[in-house]
């Protein structure tokens, strides 16, 4: 579930996610200033994005809840003549992207993780690569019992599994 760049480069979680809110950006924008440019500014973004990733058969769930606004927004504003999606941007903005969170934590599939995976590595078989993790579980030297504030429990060793 990433944009992969031709040369097999995952593009990082950081970039990937500020392209991800490019479309909301738009939206706030570019409504607070033209109105109703703004909807087809953000469609267009989010139908890019999208496009995309269906292309690569990759699916971000932020991406997929941004088009589904999009989409609902175009036709409220273009064809059903509802001005709340230009008036109340902020507002329905934020709701919707808060029931998108909310709706990926039910699922068990955070949006943050999926943002967050692309920048941790795999090896080849699949799983982690090696990483580090503290064992608390050996007493504490001299030193540490000199030169600490308070009192210590245990020392952290840095271990690389």
């Amino acid at each position: 579930m990433h944009i992969v760049e031709d040369n097999n480069r995952v593009i990082p979680g950081q970039l990937y996610i500020l392209i991800s809110f490019t479309p909301w950006i738009l939206y706030w924008v570019l409504t607070g200033f033209t109105g109703e440019l703004g909807v087809i500014a953000a469609f267009a973004a989010s139908l890019g994005i999208t496009t995309s990733q269906l292309l690569r058969r990759e699916y971000n769930l932020m991406d997929l809840a941004s088009i589904t606004y999009f989409i609902i927004a175009l036709i409220g504003v273009f064809i059903l003549r509802v001005e709340a999606f230009v008036e109340k941007s902020g507002f329905l903005g934020y709701f919707a992207l808060f029931l998108m969170a909310l709706f990926s934590i039910v699922i068990k599939q955070p949006f943050t993780l999926q943002v967050s995976k692309r920048d941790y590595r795999f090896s080849a078989d699949g799983g982690s690569l090696p990483f580090i993790f503290i064992d608390s579980s050996s007493p504490p030297s001299t030193s540490q019992r000199l030169l600490s504030p308070r009192p210590l429990y245990g020392s952290c060793s840095i271990l690389v599994a």
